[in-house]
């Protein structure tokens, strides 16, 4: 196995349980808690047994945020950085995958390949519903619905609404790097009918980059696509052969070249994460997008940069809404009751208090 990995134990062994352990145990330390570090490196069955000492840690969190931010704050950090102390290994060597990204080691050269777009610009938001396209005014109602049903949270209902209302605003001139750029629900797309420049990061999986390409071309935007340097293609359909930046098996050539686009960028840049792989893969792959997220923010330049963290980044972020989200599930009893997806009643008096917590720690 090369690429991306989890590190190496003292066993020898590339065990997820220790890297887990590591991860939360650094974190309990760094918050004042070495009863509780040392109780998550003992848990014999952490399989079944990981759910209790992350209510510890999280009510912990929440209680040194409510005192001491900037401590808080430093433990996520010391989190972060050791769940991203991974290993990177390509052609027999083997190297962390910090130094590997820092240093761009690797045979594989990426370059970009344009795909411009010959449409009008797409003006007007649209949203499939039970066999109609919902706009304008009829959009905006059901919007309402959904929020006040709670089938949607009430920040995404009012973007939409505006989106419905004042409609799509022209995107030609900005650049989106979109990490996952083959995600279902990933916004290439609509980018592209909106008329944006979209930097592409995807899997090598022809059939999807050749409806991708297909999609630009009908578009008013430009999809900008990662192909093997030393390769010369010819035709939409050689493109979708060769296209495709693994962010496991060639993260430094990946994220180098995704850095490299960001910094040729014209005009203003938003990153989005829209990553997800199945299992402990996913944890490695969001070491990657990580990396990318932090060196594109370290980037010094003269237009607006901005990030969007998607469906799988590393970093989360405390708002309002979210906790009034966990406040209605801590006294939903659908969601509590019996055996639901909470388990027993301790757990669910656990979460209220933690809830509690949550809610006075906004007040400070």
């Amino acid at each position: 196995m090369s690429g991306v990995l989890f590190p190496k134990t003292e066993k020898g062994d590339r065990s997820t349980t220790a890297f887990n352990k590591n991860v939360y145990s650094e974190m309990a330390q760094a918050l004042g808690q070495p009863t509780l570090a040392k109780a998550i490196m003992s848990e014999k069955d952490w399989r079944h047994g990981y759910s209790k000492h992350l209510y510890n840690l999280f009510e912990a969190l929440v209680s040194c945020f409510a005192a001491d931010k900037e401590k808080a704050s430093n433990a996520l950090r010391v989190a972060l950085k050791q769940a991203c102390s991974m290993d990177f290994e390509a052609g027999g060597n083997c190297t962390s995958l910090m130094s590997a990204l820092a240093g761009a080691t690797g045979g594989l050269k990426i370059k970009a390949l344009r795909i411009q777009g010959t449409g009008q610009p797409l003006t007007e938001l649209a949203v499939p519903y039970c066999g109609k396209s919902l706009v304008g005014e009829e959009l905006a109602k059901q919007c309402d619905q959904w929020s006040s049903q709670g089938v949607m949270e009430t920040d995404c209902a009012n973007a939409i609404r505006a989106g419905a209302e004042s409609g799509l605003a022209d995107l030609q001139g900005r650049t989106f790097v979109v990490l996952g750029a083959g995600s279902e629900l990933g916004p290439s797309p609509w980018l592209l009918r909106a008329g944006a420049t979209v930097v592409a990061v995807g899997t090598r999986k022809p059939s999807r980059w050749a409806e991708m390409i297909k999609l630009a071309r009908e578009s008013a935007g430009t999809l900008i696509v990662p192909v093997p340097a030393d390769q010369s293609l010819e035709g939409d359909d050689d493109i979708a052969q060769a296209a495709g930046a693994d962010l496991l098996n060639d993260a430094p050539a990946a994220a180098a070249w995704v850095l490299g686009c960001i910094e040729d960028a014209k005009g203003p840049v938003t990153l989005g994460t829209y990553l997800y792989m199945d299992g402990e893969a996913n944890v490695r792959i969001t070491a990657v997008s990580d990396y990318i997220v932090d060196q594109a923010s370290k980037l010094h330049r003269q237009d607006a940069q901005s990030v969007l963290p998607g469906l799988r980044a590393a970093r989360q972020h405390s708002s309002s809404q979210k906790l009034q989200l966990l406040h209605r599930r801590a006294t939903c009893n659908w969601f509590l009751g019996g055996k639901g997806l909470l388990g027993n009643r301790s757990s669910v008096n656990r979460l209220r208090r933690v809830r509690q917590l949550a809610l006075e720690s906004t007040k400070v």
